[in-house]
């Protein structure tokens, strides 16, 4: 719950500043400990909404285990490619597309040279890395190297699950997630809401299972759905699956704002494209202007990264809309 975050993040601060001080004084022994408690920081400050404070903790980790693995590879590099992950997770929210995909190219190439010699151990980091760079080659327009990025992270999740589904569904059902959007993207829309229908199967069973855990997760890929659904012309389904989705994001949104507002925002946008659709004017207008108060706040903190994208998106259609009297 917040309670257990608020003390690990507390904790791994103080472990941070141990780890800077015997640095300081033994680099050689206590570098690889402070470059990880480096790491793990800036996964604490995001899940806090600290998108700064994280972004600058996992800059100065990749600094380190840079001139680690330069000196032992074979110790060193898959530390590095880890938080070269999260490095890009991190430029990507701060809106630096272009740093967030030399990083992200960066973990995959040292990934897959890791995962040819030893596939068993780094599959699925290199699932993990491709599915990222996807979402960063769609960001920059090329569509044909994000589909077939999300393809091979498929391919990998898909064997990987079927050997052990308790470990490896979750990612497939990602993945599966992301695939649907690359194959709107190129014209496949049967393609696509198969693909999506799949991870909305496996969601809503883990969700059932563990739904503090999995609910987000369902949320997303129903929000997809809706998307999905649209495009083949099902507008009850559409409007269905994303009412579904937006009551889970309220629900998470109410205990942990700065986690899920954004999510409940974007999904509020899709509501309010399926409520127009279906004729109901005045209820698409107050989900779009709800869209645009949940957003600003994170916004105005972060104008270049996805919130900042969001917001003005919304404000641009909320004006259409008022102008056009809808």
């Amino acid at each position: 719950d917040a309670g257990d975050r608020e003390g690990a993040l507390d904790a791994i601060r103080k472990a941070v500043e141990i780890q800077r001080r015997l640095a300081e004084a033994e680099p050689a022994r206590f570098e690889p400990n402070q470059a990880g408690s480096l790491h793990n920081l800036s996964i604490r400050l995001i899940d806090a909404g600290d998108r700064e404070g994280a972004l600058d903790a996992i800059r100065k980790a990749v600094e380190i285990r840079h001139r680690l693995a330069e000196a032992e590879p074979a110790r060193f590099e898959p530390e590095l490619a880890m938080s070269l992950n999260n490095l890009s997770n991190r430029l990507s929210d701060a809106g630096d597309r272009e740093g967030a995909l030399d990083a992200i190219r960066e973990a995959v190439e040292i990934r897959r040279r890791l995962a040819e010699a030893e596939p068993v151990r780094f599959e699925p980091d290199l699932a993990r890395s491709l599915y990222n760079l996807s979402i960063l080659l769609s960001d920059a327009g090329d569509k044909e190297g994000a589909l077939d990025a999300i393809r091979k992270a498929v391919e990998i999740h898909h064997r990987l699950a079927e050997a052990e589904p308790a470990r490896f569904e979750v990612h497939l059902a990602s993945s599966l997630n992301t695939l649907s959007i690359r194959l709107s993207d190129a014209g496949d829309g049967e393609g696509a809401l198969d693909a999506i229908r799949k991870a909305v199967k496996i969601h809503r069973r883990l969700a059932e299972a563990e739904s503090a855990r999995f609910e987000p997760d369902l949320a997303r890929s129903l929000n997809n759905l809706s998307n999905r659904l649209s495009d083949a012309g099902d507008r009850e389904g559409a409007l269905d699956a994303i009412r579904k989705a937006v009551e889970i994001y309220r629900r998470f949104a109410d205990a942990e704002p700065a986690r899920f507002e954004v999510d409940l925002a974007s999904s509020l946008e899709v509501l309010e494209s399926c409520l127009r659709a279906a004729g109901s004017i005045a209820d698409a207008r107050s989900a779009f202007a709800e869209g645009v108060r949940l957003i600003e706040p994170h916004a105005e903190r972060f104008p270049k990264g996805p919130a900042g994208r969001l917001l003005r998106f919304l404000r641009k259609h909320l004006k259409i809309l008022e102008s056009n009297g809808k």
